[in-house]
């Protein structure tokens, strides 16, 4: 028998694995499993042949066919390099060894002085970071792919399309295990289009990949946990692409385990957050919400367990504009849908802004028509938004203690006035109050807005002063913004 080496406990795994497949099918994954572990063996110096000839060995043993086994082999080992010899030193691929059969666990000292501590490395904004997992949460149709696209297009041309800070140009892999190739194309097209890019600007920094259904990163084999045959896949193409940054979307179909169970989930996002540390890269896997309503910021929104969502440093929810939304920034009901807001829902390495950032979804046309389609593909592309002038730099908390003086009114029993002539019950300080860089006229404008859309309306109270009736402000609870 051939001598593996340090690699032989990792045979004698695989070979018991295939003798517990219920039937050759289940054997076959299995099998593949197996091909893409061992294939990492010789990248570590195990000698190829020897490494093909066990495997062929192991299932030999189970009457396979013997095409489909050295088909199998052959593609794992596609793009391995092997060494010439197993070093003294090689480690195992599953831990290092410390001589005493335990691994090292590579205890330092805090009182010794530190080596130069190096900054994180940012991608865009605060949304991806090399070595970090995120997240974006959202319900279906909503724009969750058509932000991703904007934001990876921004990268990889290293200019804020999506308004957002640029750190680097940068490379972007796509996995996308919704879309096919075509439709991947005409959201590329459509963004191009939309913003005037030239294609051939995106040659070698974004690319793409539809996985076959087949690939995942992990599957249930006789009740057992099993890496999947995407991991060895991604590995592959991080080792030939060289991006800065992994996108697969959506998260629920990089595997078939059971997302409500928290170790299942903790088994595939601890093989992420290890890929993303192996190789300093950013993983970015959007997720979507469960039943019932989403709340902007909430990092529980997503589905299935909480490990998906602890896995993950970096993660925002995306919402419509809700109704009180529209009414605050005079946008009419039927067109609120089109506007998205991005909140940071959980910051673990950055400084938690509660500012919300929104987005305006546009059609766009990509001008793809012939005889049976005259008409051609419209397509959801985004482009960043801002409020009207007088709401930029408000927030949902200022703009209720705004809503909360005038509810109280003043202490002496008077309500509040947005009338010109009015003096000590001018209601336009309180929103100056609050935000001091606002000018009287746009502090003006945002009671007169609320007035208008029916938050903030005047009626007759009794002036204690005066001992009359008059009118005065009062704020239509059911209309605030949320």
């Amino acid at each position: 028998m051939t001598d593996l080496g340090i690699f032989a406990p990792g045979f004698v795994t695989w070979q018991r694995a295939l003798a517990l497949a219920p039937d050759d099918d289940t054997r076959l994954v299995v099998f593949h499993n197996a091909c893409l572990e061992v294939a990492t063996y010789v990248r570590h110096g195990l000698d190829k042949t020897v490494a093909a000839d066990k495997l062929t060995e192991m299932m030999d043993a189970h009457s396979a066919d013997l095409d489909e086994v050295q088909h199998e082999i052959a593609e794992a080992f596609r793009y391995v390099e092997p060494l010439d010899q197993v070093p003294d030193d090689i480690e195992p691929p599953h831990g290092k060894s410390n001589g005493k059969g335990t691994a090292d666990l590579n205890v330092w000292d805090s009182g010794e002085m530190f080596d130069t501590i190096q900054p994180r490395e940012w991608l865009l904004g605060n949304q991806f970071c090399r070595g970090f997992i995120s997240s974006l949460v959202a319900a279906g149709g909503v724009g969750k792919t058509a932000l991703r696209m904007l934001q990876f297009m921004s990268m990889a041309l290293g200019r804020p399309l999506c308004g957002q800070h640029i750190f680097r140009r940068s490379r972007v892999l796509i996995l996308n295990f919704e879309d096919d190739e075509n439709e991947m194309k005409r959201r590329i097209v459509a963004v191009l289009k939309h913003y005037g890019i030239e294609q051939r600007e995106l040659k070698g920094w974004l690319l793409f990949s539809s996985p076959p259904k087949r690939s995942k990163l992990a599957q249930m084999v006789k009740h057992n946990r099993m890496v999947g045959p995407l991991v060895e896949q991604i590995n592959q193409a991080i080792e030939q692409y060289k991006p800065d940054l992994v996108s697969l979307d959506p998260f629920v179909k990089t595997h078939s385990l059971e997302e409500n169970d928290s170790g299942d989930m903790d088994f595939v996002c601890e093989m992420l957050a290890e890929m993303a540390s192996r190789y300093n890269i950013a993983i970015d896997s959007p997720h979507h919400v469960h039943k019932g309503i989403i709340v902007p910021g909430d990092a529980d929104s997503g589905r299935g367990s909480s490990g998906i969502k602890d896995a993950a440093r970096l993660v925002y929810t995306l919402c419509p504009m809700n109704e009180n939304e529209a009414v605050q920034f005079g946008i009419d009901s039927t067109s609120r849908w089109s506007f998205v807001r991005l909140d940071p829902a959980k910051i673990n390495i950055a400084v938690h802004s509660s500012e919300a950032t929104w987005f305006q979804i546009h059609g766009e046309n990509i001008g793809n028509g012939n005889a049976d389609y005259p008409a051609g593909d419209t397509v959801q592309v985004v482009e960043p938004w801002k409020p009207p002038e007088k709401w930029e730099g408000t927030d949902s908390f200022g703009l209720n203690k705004i809503l909360d003086a005038i509810a109280r009114g003043i202490e002496d029993g008077r309500r509040y006035s947005n009338a010109g002539a009015a003096t000590d019950r001018a209601a336009w300080p309180l929103v100056r109050a609050q935000y001091p860089d606002k000018t009287e006229a746009q502090c003006k404008r945002m009671i007169r807005a609320w007035i208008d859309t029916g938050l903030l309306y005047n009626d007759e109270y009794q002036d204690p002063k005066r001992r009359d009736a008059v009118k005065g402000l009062f704020v239509n609870e059911a209309k605030r913004p949320s």
